[in-house]
């Protein structure tokens, strides 16, 4: 009998551990289409849009806050596609 329950245990253990991965790593909607500068040159002549450049870097903890939040929320994103050229750069890169 205590073998059932350490297993029924564990199982539900595993079970929710799975559960909460999925949720962090999910989909949280939309997501902003960046473009390089390069590519920038070639669009720009088709439609006249302001530009937004994200400067960012690999270990900024408010980068990565700015990913997984404001540029994934659905509004956003289709505010920023319709509105803006959007443009990421990696401030360490040259």
């Amino acid at each position: 009998m205590i073998k059932v329950i350490r297993i029924v245990f564990l199982l539900a253990i595993m079970l929710s551990v799975a559960v909460m991965s999925a949720i962090a790593n999910g989909e949280k909607g939309g997501s902003v289409s960046w473009i390089t500068p390069a590519d920038l040159a070639n669009i720009s002549t088709e439609a006249k849009k302001p530009i937004i450049i994200d400067v960012y870097t690999s270990w900024c903890y408010y980068c990565k806050v700015m990913d997984n939040t404001t540029w994934r929320n659905d509004s956003v994103a289709a505010y920023l596609a319709s509105n803006y050229y959007t443009v990421k750069i990696n401030a360490e890169n040259k």
